[in-house]
């Protein structure tokens, strides 16, 4: 956990995020080298397991970067499984209402105010430091919840109000899919429900860019943090320069 990480997120502060949805530790410390304020490791839409995600949170606490992990769903039991590994917070994906906020909340929240069970896991330093863990667990870490559909808009406001509640992200991937113009998030629709989330959110709103004109973008439309790339784009992105730039190259020394 990070207090300090906490404290910046919910008090709205422009914060850079990393990505990692490859599945190792290396990627995540190489992520962590290009000076993000924290790194978001997805479990939703990779192949990553537990055991890896125990890796790649070590990685990411050698080079003194928080790790946010997106779990894939809104279940207690994943969660919980999650939060013992010792991470700085999470990021739930589909949150359409404020009941589904209050979940959320309650299994991220030991009792008797929540319901995550108690355990001497890695977050706990195996039990050795079990008490001063507990006692600051509910207020260190962050819960970010995902707006991704049409519903989720509609409600945005309320699920930023329940308390608990850190941060809203929106996702552009399945908003503008929700709204029918799938990968379109130029779109009037879809760049109109982000101002509505954001018009009408409590606590601090973040979302993903993976271009630096998507970058400046959404900075200037108004959210607090941006997930500024992606990992496995970057790589694509950064194969395909170079090897462009080897036939060209090879284009001008047959001239």
């Amino acid at each position: 956990m990070d207090s300090e990480f906490a404290e910046r997120l919910r008090a709205g502060e422009p914060l850079s995020a990393g990505w990692v949805s490859l599945g190792h530790p290396r990627v995540a410390e190489l992520v962590a080298l290009a000076g993000y304020d924290f790194v978001i490791v997805d479990l939703e839409h990779s192949p990553t397991s537990l055991e890896t995600l125990d890796d790649i949170v070590r990685a990411l606490e050698l080079r003194g970067v928080p790790a946010v992990v997106r779990v894939p769903w809104n279940d207690a039991v994943e969660l919980k499984r999650v939060l013992d590994i010792g991470v700085s917070g999470v990021m739930i994906p589909m949150v359409e209402t404020a009941e589904a906020a209050e979940e959320a909340v309650d299994a991220m929240t030991y009792p008797p105010d929540g319901m995550r069970g108690v355990a001497g896991s890695r977050a706990t330093n195996y039990g050795l430091d079990f008490a001063e863990y507990m006692e600051h667990a509910d207020e260190d870490l962050v819960t970010i919840l995902q707006i991704e559909t049409v519903d989720g808009v509609e409600n945005a406001g309320a699920i930023s109000e329940v308390e608990g509640v850190d941060s809203l992200f929106v996702g552009p991937s399945d908003l503008s899919a929700s709204l029918g113009v799938s990968g379109d998030w130029e779109d009037e629709s879809v760049l109109g429900a982000i101002d509505d989330v954001l018009g009408e959110s409590a606590v601090p709103v973040g979302s993903l860019a993976v271009t630096d004109e998507g970058v400046e973008r959404w900075v200037e439309q108004g959210f607090d943090w941006v997930i500024a790339g992606v990992d496995s784009r970057s790589l694509l992105s950064a194969s395909q320069s170079a090897n462009e730039a080897f036939e060209r190259a090879v284009e001008r020394r047959d001239e």
